[in-house]
């Protein structure tokens, strides 16, 4: 196969064409363009499925951010909304400016595309802003309750001293069962 051609390698064709062309031992797709190419393999990882009662069990967790994920909902559509809308208006700036040479509609409609690039910006400004807010505060409260989980687990559920281990796991116990016994 030439550098710059790709095969989806996920079709009968992709695959009769890719054993055609001598490309052995490559199962998943091929994405490609000048100067780079990126094969993707789908394995068990990639198909895995969410438990039955995962929602049940982080909808406590995300409830106090229901405004936030409302707003990051909301500023999605928006943003998405301005995706669509701005060819539109460039092909308007194109029919009915540049085509009947009409210098106001050509303006006009420049500066609208220029405010709806500014509220782009804004909204994938707090976009961002908010994603990385819930994430990392969702971790955060995470991380906290199973620390509040294992101070409520017995003394017993720490064996004793073990040779040094570097995981956070065992900084983590090993802060804990230092904490409760005293060395």
């Amino acid at each position: 196969m030439s550098p710059g051609s790709w095969v989806c390698l996920g079709s009968a064709a992709g695959k009769w064409l890719a054993a055609r062309c001598g490309v052995r031992g490559i199962v998943g797709l091929v994405i490609d363009a000048p100067g780079f190419w990126f094969r993707y393999h789908e394995d068990e990882l990639t198909r895995q499925q969410v438990r039955p009662g995962t929602a049940r069990r982080v909808w406590p967790y995300l409830r106090r951010y229901r405004g936030p994920m409302v707003l990051l909902v909301f500023i999605t559509a928006v943003d998405s909304a301005i995706v669509v809308v701005s060819p539109l208006i460039l092909r308007l700036i194109i029919d009915d400016g540049i085509l009947r040479h009409r210098e106001s509609v050509i303006i006009t409609l420049a500066l609208a595309i220029a405010g709806l690039a500014l509220v782009d910006a804004g909204a994938g400004y707090v976009k961002s802003w908010y994603s990385g807010w819930i994430g990392e505060s969702l971790g955060l409260e995470l991380r906290a309750s199973v620390f509040r989980h294992v101070l409520r687990q017995p003394l017993a559920f720490s064996p004793g001293p073990r040779p040094v281990r570097w995981s956070p796991a065992w900084t983590m116990t090993s802060t804990i069962r230092s904490r409760r016994s005293g060395y």
